[in-house]
């Protein structure tokens, strides 16, 4: 059901209904933008898009081409996005139309706003969407989301785990994405879930379908990709130092490593929950947010990696301001 803002009522009206109306009432269910153009000579499709500041538009590199279009927004539950009974379009045209919003292009620069402006003008949207998504950094990377949204990009993870399909619909509801496409996005205290490829060696066995084997013929070696959590310690311009989270497969820290290594490693403290020494010599990490579950025997690696926005990260929450202070303190003890 499109939907357009008039600025001039302040208020968001509603120029068609129908079933798919019915799939924002579910609980977990989140929306997700469909931009089509509506002809400015076609009163059937409401009033006209206004704006405050035309002159921003016009100098806006982002802003959306076309000649005589307005832009409207049509949010389509993500798992219906694809169904052929979930709306009238066909998977091609809806795939052509997903492609024109993923180059942060919908319609004329004069009579649309910027992609940003949209989302937040629309009224189920504004209270759930991040802030940061205002914040310059990530408005001067807008250009990079058509790599980090989409079908294509939910593919990247395994969405039979509970906790990753709860962080796609957190990612989609609160940043309008699947991953992230900003530095500016994931400040230092950040946990998050990201793709890391590793190689195995020869004592280790194969770990199911995330194992192939890569490199030139005849000089193959076996790579292992998975998800993994972890926290960003620190942020620059195009990496982030992260200290990466482990539960050993769920044995946790104690029975898998021996005691000589405890000190490499600090736990978490979930809200609500009894601080648990067990696996750590240190008071573990508090988790200030959380849009999912995860192993309560998670460690964090005191010894930290650097990622880029590759890794194809998603936000998973936070922990305290107090608890990344002492986690910065320990690593550089270590």
């Amino acid at each position: 059901m499109p939907y357009c803002r008039d600025d001039h009522r302040g208020r968001v009206e509603s120029y068609r209904s129908g079933e798919s109306r019915d799939l924002c009432n579910r609980k977990h269910d989140v929306l997700r933008p469909v931009v089509r153009g509506v002809r400015k000579s076609d009163p059937r499709k409401g009033p006209k898009l206004e704006h405050r500041d035309r002159s921003s538009v016009r100098s806006n590199k982002e802003s959306y081409r076309g000649n005589s279009t307005l832009a409207y927004i049509e949010y389509h539950h993500p798992k219906a996005f694809l169904d052929d009974n979930s709306s009238s379009a066909s998977t091609d045209d809806r795939r052509s139309v997903v492609s024109d919003l993923e180059e942060g292009e919908c319609s004329s620069s004069e009579d649309s706003e910027p992609y940003i402006d949209q989302v937040y003008n629309d009224f189920r949207r504004h209270k759930t969407l991040s802030k940061v998504l205002e914040s310059p950094v990530v408005r001067a990377d807008v250009h990079r989301r058509k790599y980090h949204w989409g079908r294509e990009s939910e593919d990247q993870f395994d969405r039979k785990l509970e906790y990753v399909d709860r962080m796609l619909s957190h990612m989609y509801e609160v940043y309008d994405t699947v991953t992230a496409y900003s530095i500016g996005m994931l400040p230092p205290g950040t946990i998050i879930y990201y793709l890391k490829p590793f190689t195995l060696g020869l004592d280790q066995d194969d770990m199911g379908w995330g194992t192939a084997r890569a490199g030139p013929p005849g000089s193959t070696a076996r790579v292992h990709l998975k998800g993994r959590f972890g926290v960003v310690v620190n942020r620059y311009s195009q990496h982030l130092k992260v200290a990466e989270t482990y539960t050993f497969r769920g044995k946790g820290l104690k029975e898998a490593k021996p005691y000589w290594c405890w000190d490499e490693y600090i736990g978490f403290q979930f809200p609500e929950e009894t601080p648990d020494l067990e696996d750590s010599t240190e008071r573990p990490l508090e988790v200030a947010s959380t849009c999912c579950d995860w192993d309560p025997k998670s460690v964090v690696h005191l010894l930290t990696d650097t990622i880029s926005l590759s890794s194809q990260i998603m936000i998973a929450g936070s922990i305290t301001s107090d608890s990344l202070a002492r986690l910065r303190t320990m690593i550089a003890k270590l």
